[in-house]
């Protein structure tokens, strides 16, 4: 709760609640029990009282039970998730357990769920979000900013034409 009072963050994202891997549930219920007491006024602690606008949650490895409802194109970035992932070197050094014997497996998986995720929405490579529910202060699209794509104009004779904004 400290934390999410000090660094004041617009929005966060966690696990889902309902991930395969215990640390990860665990760590879900433990930002949610940050979000929700970081607005309460009677609880008192060395920082101001925050309301986080809004909480995500983020997709399971492989994308199993991951139910996103909000896309983000990560083309530009996605390379430097892999990259990151490079780095987690106790992932790396598991051994034992079929699918963590090579983080080169890990990283196979997440890039083909980018480029999944991205299919669905016709782009590159995307990562699909879900509105953690449990959780409604406010909404997605009051955070991001949406730019008018396109405007129509009504003609006298009651046609209407498209033109770029």
């Amino acid at each position: 709760m400290d934390v999410i009072r000090e660094y004041k963050p617009d929005l966060v994202l966690t696990h889902q609640p309902t991930d395969y891997h215990p640390d990860h549930r665990a760590l879900s219920r433990g930002v949610l029990g940050a979000c929700l007491p970081a607005r309460v006024g009677e609880i008192k602690s060395q920082h101001p009282v925050h309301k986080v606008g809004n909480l995500f949650y983020t997709e399971t490895t492989s994308g199993l039970n991951s139910q996103g409802t909000i896309y983000v194109d990560v083309a530009e970035t996605w390379q430097q998730k892999l990259d990151a992932l490079r780095l987690h070197t106790k992932l790396s050094e598991r051994h034992g357990v079929a699918h963590l014997d090579s983080i080169e497996h890990l990283i196979e998986r997440e890039e083909t769920n980018m480029k999944f995720r991205g299919f669905q929405v016709e782009r590159e490579y995307c990562e699909a979000f879900q509105v953690a529910v449990n959780y409604r202060v406010t909404w997605a699209h009051d955070l991001l900013p949406i730019e008018e794509q396109f405007s129509v104009e009504i003609t006298p004779a009651g046609n209407g034409s498209h033109r770029e904004a």
